[in-house]
């Protein structure tokens, strides 16, 4: 004898629901209550009816439910497409607001020392530069320039 077949001897002898999932007699509060309404009794016979419903779509038109299959996978994919440009835009504002919040803190400490600290920094990045052009001292600079063969 299957828990079933019991729910439905309980129901027409003694008029005592019981929930198909877990077998628990229960009360139902409107006429369509099917469990006995726990979130897992739900979820289950939730769970089978769409493994039915999948199973008879599929069975009584093919063409119809791979249709509406496709479809509905095209959305799922641009809903998820929606959801990870949201996070990518709502990190890059994090970042944003990120370098913000270092700026001022480094503003607030190094305030008064912005100007110095700007230039050394752009100093910092510039190569020296080579003012030795070769020879002796004494050496005029133009001297390999000059074409009159002297001073």
């Amino acid at each position: 004898m299957t828990l079933q077949s019991l729910g439905d001897i309980l129901l027409s002898e003694a008029g005592i629901h019981t929930c198909p999932i877990c077998g628990c007699p229960f009360t139902p509060y409107h006429s369509r209550q099917k469990t006995c309404g726990t979130k897992e009794c739900k979820a289950a016979w939730h769970n089978e009816y769409v493994k039915a419903r999948a199973r008879r779509m599929r069975i009584e038109d093919q063409e119809n439910f791979r249709k509406i299959h496709a479809e509905t996978q095209r959305r799922y994919r641009a809903k998820q497409r929606a959801l990870q440009k949201r996070e990518d835009s709502l990190k890059d504002v994090n970042d944003h607001w990120e370098r913000q919040a270092e700026f001022d803190r480094k503003i607030a400490e190094y305030g008064h020392e912005y100007g110095k600290r700007s230039a050394e920094k752009v100093l910092a990045t510039v190569p020296k530069i080579d003012v030795t052009m070769g020879g002796k001292i004494h050496d005029g600079i133009h001297d390999k320039d000059d074409t009159s063969g002297g001073r």
